[in-house]
């Protein structure tokens, strides 16, 4: 190399680069030590040319150290953390190896789009990978090099989607759906440099098109150099429950700080107007929704249940979105996800659920469908600056129960041998029927998996292992089952810390009071597990939704703030103008601004009037609006005031003034 290297030397990186250099060095008499982030060394290579180096790296007397994250190269040493204690290995010299870069070609690329001449960049060129790949992107190429349409393809320029959130469920089944599109993304996803979310994008890294950023999504200049080039931001990514319930400031200035990031860093473009923006709501935004109140929309009030403070950083973040005066952005409120994220079984997040509770379910394949259909040109102009329901259907609409029975089913178990109904809550959950989902897959065309097959797999799949009798005597029982839950119970949030610890903010939130919590009966006394009524039911929006909303006006803002038990302070509007902040005053006082669009479709209300405390039950008293979605369930008296944690509307100021 350029460098004449002797002595002691470490090299950072343990993939086929690292250890090829450190091979070459250790030829020339260097004593190597190579520093690897991953649980194995030579992650990247095949299994055979593994074998191969391997053996060379200890004939060499190569040091190859696992596990350990670089924090800081000094004078005569690099420091790592390996088993989360910080640990220095002394150098006379640092390599970096931590892979390789492509030469840039967009001269070339502009030379052929300039004289309409097909372009495809493949191997080394488009990412420097193994030689297999290159390989079998020539076969593929060379297969369909003369069809017209792949040429037709070529000639385009691709477009970049950027996405947060690319290691959790949701992300990365966009990810596959992306990558499985004929190239014509390149997918960037912004990741927090761990050895899960390495293991977890592995399968991606061979892609030319697929690139990952390492950071911190709370940090505004990583979010710019992600957003920079990008066409499509997809902001999935958000600290969510259980893991939310235990940091509750630390999540609303996750998921608050990367909403106001991706804003900011689309603003500072050179193109803003040309970049669109989607961003991953919640059905936690609208709470609690128990019969006879189970059939929801959006414009619907919004009302995370007490004590979520993951729907309060979403309520938040959406505000912001449909606020930020972006020309392209939409709020694609998320439901129920099945496979349902692993470890939720084992936290107080199951008394939360009260058992005959409505959830309209998505399928994790048609999440991803849908975020990536959503990047593709023919989806119409009138899709943008609206929130939308997800889920997949009308077959997924199932009470809690049963939907706990076809998890249980194929372990021979139902409801009733493993939760007790005393136990769970009798609200302040989530979840709804939607009467609008279907408008989603109207634009973006992606449910395609059938929900019937797609259990009975699911069945066949848990009845195959079941067969197999040392698995099967490994499954836990409904006794055993029984006997979990009693201590999960005992953690914070659970049912038995409630009550032991006198968490009197928690027993009214979930049951009201003690005493209608001791009116829940047993299954042995005759507690009725049930399907809640499959009519359709709407809210009252408080303003005419046969006009047209090029018809809307001043008349109709002013109703709509009255049913809000407030008023339209703003004089004029022009006709049909959704996207211009008016001035409102609510029924407590408080001043705010706010475009109609915000008011009417996103079930937004004043930012003041819960900002310390949840005191729903003084709201619905004098916001008739609000009053459907709470006196039907905690009835007229129930008013009582529980102080949060932290405000996440300070948290946002806080946010906003140092951004």
């Amino acid at each position: 190399g350029k460098e004449n290297l002797s002595g002691n030397i470490v090299v950072i990186g343990g993939g086929m680069v690292g250890m090829e250099t450190a091979e070459y060095l250790a030829e020339r008499g260097c004593k190597v030590t190579v520093l690897e982030m991953l649980p194995e060394f030579c992650a990247d290579l095949g299994s055979t040319r593994k074998i191969s180096v391997t053996e060379n790296i200890y004939k060499a007397g190569i040091n190859p150290v696992t596990n350990v994250m670089v924090t800081e190269v000094k004078e005569g040493s690099v420091i790592g953390k390996k088993d989360g204690k910080e640990t220095t290995y002394p150098c006379d010299y640092a390599v970096v190896a931590i892979g390789t870069r492509s030469k840039n070609g967009e001269n070339l690329k502009t030379a052929c789009r300039k004289n309409n001449i097909p372009y495809f960049v493949i191997g080394d060129a488009a990412k420097g990978r193994r030689a297999i790949n290159a390989t079998r992107e020539a076969f593929d190429l060379a297969l369909s090099i003369d069809d017209e349409t792949v040429q037709a393809e070529a000639k385009k320029e691709k477009k970049t989607v950027f996405l947060t959130g690319g290691t959790g469920t949701m992300g990365v089944e966009t990810i596959k759906q992306l990558l499985s599109r004929s190239g014509r993304f390149n997918v960037r996803v912004l990741a927090r440099r761990s050895q899960k979310n390495k293991e977890v994008l592995k399968e991606f890294m061979s892609y030319p098109n697929f690139e990952v950023i390492w950071g911190d999504m709370k940090d505004y200049d990583t979010i710019y150099r992600c957003v920079t080039g990008a066409d499509y931001v997809l902001h999935i990514g958000a600290m969510v429950s259980p893991a939310a319930d235990k940091d509750p400031e630390g999540t609303l200035r996750t998921n608050i700080g990367s909403t106001l990031n991706i804003i900011k860093a689309i603003k500072a473009q050179p193109n803003p107007d040309a970049i669109k923006l989607a961003y991953v709501g919640t059905v936690a935004e609208t709470g609690s929704r128990t019969a006879p109140i189970h059939w929801g929309r959006c414009g619907d009030p919004v009302k995370p249940s007490i004590h979520d403070y993951y729907g309060l950083s979403k309520v938040v973040s959406e505000r912001e979105v449909f606020e930020s005066g972006l020309k392209y952005w939409v709020s694609i409120r998320q439901t129920g996800m099945h496979p349902i994220k692993e470890g939720a079984e084992n936290e107080p997040i199951i008394f939360h659920q009260p058992p005959n509770d409505v959830m309209e379910w998505s399928t994790a394949i048609e999440s991803g469908i849908a975020m990536a259909n959503l990047c593709e040109d023919w989806v119409d102009e009138s899709f943008w600056r609206k929130a939308y329901n997800l889920s997949s259907g009308a077959k997924w609409r199932y009470a809690n129960w049963e939907f706990t029975n076809i998890n249980l089913a194929p372990l021979g178990l139902k409801y009733e041998d493993v939760y007790d109904p005393r136990e769970m809550a009798i609200f302040n959950f989530h979840g709804q029927w939607f009467t609008d989902s279907k408008l989603l897959d109207d634009y973006l065309h992606f449910r395609c998996v059938d929900h019937d097959a797609y259990i009975a797999g699911m069945n066949e799949e848990v009845e195959a292992y079941m067969a197999n009798p040392m698995i099967a005597a490994m499954m836990p029982n409904a006794e055993q089952m029984r006997a979990k839950n009693a201590q999960i119970g005992h953690k914070e949030g659970g049912f038995h810390w409630m009550f032991e610890n006198n968490k009197e903010d928690y027993i009214k939130a979930f049951f009201g009071s003690r005493e209608r919590q001791a009116q829940i009966k047993s299954f042995e006394e005759g507690y009725k597990l049930y399907r809640p009524s499959e009519k359709e039911t709407y809210l009252d929006h408080g303003y005419d939704e046969s006009k047209p909303t090029s018809e809307l006006d001043i008349n109709d803002m002013e109703g709509a703030a009255k049913f809000r038990g407030g008023e339209c302070l703003s004089e004029s509007m022009k006709k049909g103008d959704l996207f211009t902040p008016l001035k409102w005053r609510c029924a407590f006082g408080h001043e705010f601004k706010a475009t109609p669009n915000l008011i009417l479709n996103g079930g937004h209300w004043c930012p003041e009037c819960n900002r310390y405390e949840w005191n729903y039950g003084e709201i619905a008293k004098v916001n008739p609006f609000f009053a459907q979605v709470w006196t039907p369930i905690n009835g007229n008296t129930c008013d009582y005031k529980i102080k949060k944690k932290v405000s996440e509307f300070d948290i946002l100021k806080e946010i906003k003034d140092n951004l």
